[in-house]
């Protein structure tokens, strides 16, 4: 085994500041590798007691060349907020930073608190192996002046042998307190808190500043238009409703729903925009992720293209190196929403792509058709199946697989097949295949087809080589499903951040002892919502590495008065 050795200073980050407000932040370790997580709590302290006036925290992360990798915000509770941030396994600088702020102060960088983490390497091991010697800070308890509160750490079962359990507690404090407990390897120890006259880890926040729940914001904008077309066109759509309506303003508005990725069903609201397509969503604050669907209220308009941005919370351009230097633009995390896939033989997601076919009228069908693929082809040949929804997500072996897929649906959802084959188009060249030997009865003309599902990278088409397999649907003559062909706008939009419950190891018999992996944790706890009551005992538990080394005990945090809690012990 390779050691890896680095010899580090931890020292404090001078950060800038006008006022008293001051940002402390326990990481639950000192260094880290590529694609390991950081795991941390942040406290904003005013005048020396926990702040409960901040709701918004942010985060940038950012690399040593000060271009931003990832923005979160944080909804703050009691002046306190835990989460945690997983380093790009592709990243290769000596640091990784943090820069801390709220909503005052977020065009100021020089008062954002800002906190270098180094990031170490290891030719042999993408992961947390061999050894760190760290030259830390003594101990922060005996070298401030002001008080800090020194919690006692008791072993109640100690073992040196590898995987095995240890058990600790922390003893009560004579007063409430907000606790973060962490246990890592005794070469990776955390930080201390910069505190007293050392630390300027401060940020302004103005005595009578209110803070508020962050809230969607957005912009609607026209895809196969011009926006002044788009609204000339939206405009006269909707002049019955005004005529009918006595307010002589003319109201824009879209159809809005959202929902969490649990759940089946949208809720759904008319959502007004301006006369240049800005709007707000009132009152819809969220943490995680929401799905959102947008589509137009109108029917002369439901056809039409249009994209949607969406702005949880506003970011700035930043440079965190020097003025001098251009900032680095980044934008929200926003991403296109597809539920429909397929598996490869390796169990790995392939994506599917939808063509949209409007429903208007047959040239206007095929004029967008001829934008894609050929137009003979669509002219000679009919759909294959009326089906009209299609939504199972199964394993394809080869294309017969797809076939028999084909006659499950429509078996179970009592379906008539017209046509027991399917059609592939490869490279703009058509072929007809056809294994069960059936010809087509009775198929649609291509005015009734409705959309197109085209498999893109279809792996295992013994026919063309992996090529894309295409499936037909049709609305049939009864006309259902006929609003098929509105155009959908889905889009994932991340809310406030939230923190991921910390994942604890356990070796619970001898077969998970002696026939487990190697363990090469660096971090073997973490706990992040140690909220204790005056005397109240705090116990915990967790199980040695594969190194058995020694590891590190910390305990930080504050007390519900103000006073700063730090504890810090080797076994």
């Amino acid at each position: 085994m390779r050691f890896l050795y680095f010899f580090l200073l931890f020292f404090n980050i001078d950060c800038f500041a006008q006022d008293s407000v001051q940002v402390y932040l326990h990481l639950d370790r000192g260094a880290y590798f590529p694609g390991d997580t950081i795991r941390y709590k942040a406290y904003l302290l005013k005048d020396g007691v926990l702040d409960q006036r901040i709701k918004n925290l942010y985060m940038d992360w950012f690399g040593a060349d000060g271009q931003v990798i990832e923005n979160s915000v944080h909804l703050m509770e009691y002046g306190m907020v835990s989460g945690q941030y997983a380093i790009p396994t592709s990243y290769k600088q000596l640091w990784i930073n943090t820069s801390i702020f709220t909503n005052v102060n977020n065009k100021e960088d020089e008062s954002h608190y800002i906190k270098n983490i180094p990031v170490l390497y290891d030719n042999t091991r993408p992961d947390s192996v061999g050894a760190l010697q760290v030259e830390h800070t003594k101990n922060i308890a005996n070298e401030l002046t002001i008080s800090v509160v020194k919690p006692k750490i008791i072993t109640d079962k100690r073992n040196i042998a590898e995987k095995r359990l240890n058990q600790f507690r922390i003893e009560g404090l004579d007063e409430p307190a907000f606790l973060t407990v962490s246990v890592s390897d005794v070469y990776f120890p955390p930080t201390e808190f910069e505190l007293g006259n050392k630390g300027k880890s401060k940020v302004y926040i103005p005595t009578d500043f209110q803070d508020s729940l962050l809230t969607i914001n957005g912009k609607l904008s026209s895809v196969n238009m011009d926006w002044g077309k788009f609204m000339e066109k939206y405009e006269k759509a909707i002049q019955k409703s005004i005529k009918k309506s006595k307010s002589p303003f003319i109201t824009y508005n879209f159809s809005f729903g959202y929902k969490p990725f649990a759940d089946s069903k949208y809720i759904y609201s008319a959502i007004p925009f301006d006369r240049d397509g800005f709007f707000h969503i009132k009152g819809l604050s969220f943490t995680d992720t929401l799905e959102f669907r947008a589509t137009h209220v109108y029917e002369k308009m439901k056809y039409d293209r249009f994209d949607i941005e969406y702005n949880f919370f506003p970011f700035q351009k930043r440079n965190y190196i020097r003025k001098s230097m251009p900032s680095y633009p980044y934008t929200n995390k926003e991403w296109l929403y597809d539920p429909l896939y397929v598996l490869d033989t390796n169990r790995r997601r392939v994506g599917l792509r939808e063509i949209v076919i409007s429903r208007q009228k047959k040239d206007g069908r095929l004029k967008e058709l001829d934008e894609k693929y050929p137009k003979d082809w669509f002219k000679n040949n009919k759909s294959i199946l009326d089906i009209d929804a299609f939504k199972e997500q199964e394993y394809f072996s080869d294309i017969n697989d797809l076939g028999t897929l084909i006659r499950k649906v429509a078996t179970r959802e009592g379906i008539k097949l017209r046509y027991h084959g399917y059609y592939e188009l490869l490279n703009n060249k058509h072929a007809e295949i056809s294994p069960y030997g059936f010809r087509p009865i009775e198929t649609p003309p291509i005015n009734e087809v409705i959309y197109i599902k085209v498999y893109d990278k279809y792996p295992y088409n013994p026919i063309r080589n992996g090529q894309g397999a295409f499936m037909f649907y049709t609305t049939g003559i009864d006309r259902r499903n006929v609003n098929i062909g509105r155009k959908v706008k889905y889009t994932k939009v991340g809310g406030y951040k939230v923190e991921i419950p910390y994942w604890k190891k356990e070796y619970k018999s001898n077969d998970d002892i002696y026939l487990s992996s190697y363990d090469d944790r660096i971090s073997l706890f973490w706990d992040s919502n140690v909220n204790l009551n005056a005397n109240q005992n705090y116990y915990f538990e967790f199980y040695n590495n594969s190194r058995q080394g020694d590891y590190i005990i910390t305990v930080q945090g504050f007390t519900l008065s103000g006073k700063p809690v730090f504890a810090q012990e080797m076994f």
